[in-house]
């Protein structure tokens, strides 16, 4: 009896939320062909858009549509090897980042991929080898990726030559996300800890986020940063991404610890995404935030803004139009 009564009440608190949140219903929904992890999405024009997604140490795709989502080409990486993250410099040249370090290339927009071995900087050892999760071009020379795995040892790899060799340097958090100001100071995210780094991997510092796993974050201007987390906070910082604090619980039902996968600015406003069917968004620069759900379950794995739209990837093989 206590049981049922137990069950019963905690029915009625989340239909309660569920009640109080908002619905967003998606513009249009659009299908690869397959109910797999969608991790990421590059749109390179408005009909041209890139996919990547798979299960970890299991298999991996890059999906291609060149009639805005309607009909999908398929590339599977022979390693059997998730692939996590995206990004393009231009139309044409761009990279993928996967399992035990492995890298794609592409240079024709993503209609074929290479293997791109990173050579002597591979570590043997590999434990040591854990999955690229973002990666980020500075300039057409200076490139950057991080990773990480098992909320164990992470990597930040950085060139100055386009990819013909490599810095690393490893730390004992995994990271997930990169981005730099426009002044070249740099942030890497991940499992309790953040890193700022202003003149290269030597130069990098730890800040004092801890007790979180940061999963993305973006720079609003040479100072403001924000961080979304798996416990489902909002963090942000006002010094380039050395000091972090939560943002106050405007929104009771945003700290629900619904895990926050993505960030992004979308026009004017904020959007975060995250389990469930999650979605946040702030009209005022991240001061408050309000809760929105999806009609589905299916978790919201990243967000990106073109234009207009608003895309998101979902662990079902979907892209969300809003």
């Amino acid at each position: 009896m206590r049981l049922l009564k137990f069950v019963l009440i905690c029915t009625c608190i989340a239909a309660c939320k569920k009640e109080q949140e908002e619905m967003r219903v998606p513009q249009a929904v659009y299908s690869v062909g397959m109910n797999i992890r969608l991790n990421d999405i590059e749109l390179l024009t408005d009909s041209v858009w890139i996919a990547c997604g798979g299960n970890r140490n299991s298999e991996g795709y890059i999906f291609r549509t060149e009639n805005a989502g309607q009909t999908w080409d398929r590339f599977e990486t022979n390693t059997s090897r998730s692939v996590y993250c995206l990004a393009f410099r231009d139309g044409l040249h761009g990279i993928a980042g996967s399992d035990f370090l492995d890298l794609w290339q592409t240079q024709d927009g993503g209609k074929t991929w290479q293997y791109y071995w990173l050579g002597a900087q591979v570590p043997i050892n590999e434990e040591d080898r854990p999955a690229v999760r973002d990666v980020y071009f500075a300039t057409d020379s200076v490139w950057y990726f991080c990773g990480g795995e098992n909320l164990y040892k992470g990597v930040l790899y950085k060139t100055i030559d386009a990819g013909n060799t490599w810095a690393f340097e490893y730390h004992d958090h995994e990271f997930r996300a990169l981005d730099f100001t426009q002044n070249g100071v740099g942030i890497c995210a991940g499992h309790g800890a953040v890193r700022r780094f202003e003149l290269g991997l030597n130069s990098s510092i730890h800040s004092d986020f801890q007790d979180d796993f940061m999963m993305d974050a973006i720079f609003l201007d040479n100072q403001r940063c924000l961080g979304v987390t798996t416990s489902g906070h909002i963090q942000t910082s006002a010094d380039a991404g050395q000091s972090w604090s939560k943002v106050e619980k405007q929104d009771k039902a945003l700290f629900n610890r619904t895990q926050l996968n993505s960030l992004t600015r979308h026009q004017s406003t904020l959007v975060a995404v995250g389990n469930y069917g999650k979605i946040v968004i702030s009209d005022d620069e991240g001061s408050s935030w309000k809760t929105y759900s999806t009609e589905e379950n299916a978790h919201l794995l990243r967000v990106k803004s073109m234009g207009q739209k608003m895309f998101v990837t979902t662990s079902d093989g979907r892209i969300l139009q809003f």
